[in-house]
C-alpha cells in the first residue's frame, strides 16, 4: 500500500543520510518487511539482508536462538523477538535491525 511504500522510502532516506544499514528477521510476516524495503529503488545501498525464520527450527539454526527460550517463552514473545533482532544484527553486520514475530505483534529494533 502507499503508506508502506512511503515509510520504506523514508527509512531509506534516513539511512542514506546517516550512512547506516538495516537488516531484518521475520516470522509470520513471511518476508513482507524485506519485500517492502527492497521495493524501493536503490535499497541495496542500505539494506543488508532479510531472513524469514517461520519455524522454530529455522530460528534455532539460522539465528542461533535457544530452544529452551523458545519453549519457555513461545515463538511470539518479547524475549524471542529481542533475540531475533540481536541475532540478525550480528549476522548481517548492519547498524540497525528489525524483528517481527507476527503481523499483529510488536516489532523490535536493535542498534549497534
Amino acid at each position: 500500500d502507499n503508506q508502506t511504500v512511503s515509510l520504506s522510502a523514508r527509512l531509506g532516506e534516513l539511512l542514506l543520510n546517516r550512512r547506516a544499514t538495516v537488516t531484518c528477521a521475520e516470522s509470520c510476516t513471511g518476508g513482507g518487511v524485506a519485500s517492502a524495503i527492497t521495493g524501493i529503488p536503490g535499497s541495496s545501498e542500505w539494506f543488508q539482508l532479510g531472513l524469514v525464520t517461520y519455524a522454530n527450527s529455522a530460528k534455532q539454526q539460522l539465528l542461533g536462538l535457544s530452544p529452551d527460550v523458545l519453549a519457555a517463552e513461545g515463538a511470539v514473545s518479547e524475549a524471542v523477538v529481542i533475540d531475533m533482532a540481536r541475532a540478525v544484527l550480528s549476522l548481517a553486520g548492519a547498524d540497525i535491525s528489525v524483528a517481527v514475530p507476527a503481523v499483529s505483534d510488536f516489532p523490535v529494533t536493535g542498534r549497534r
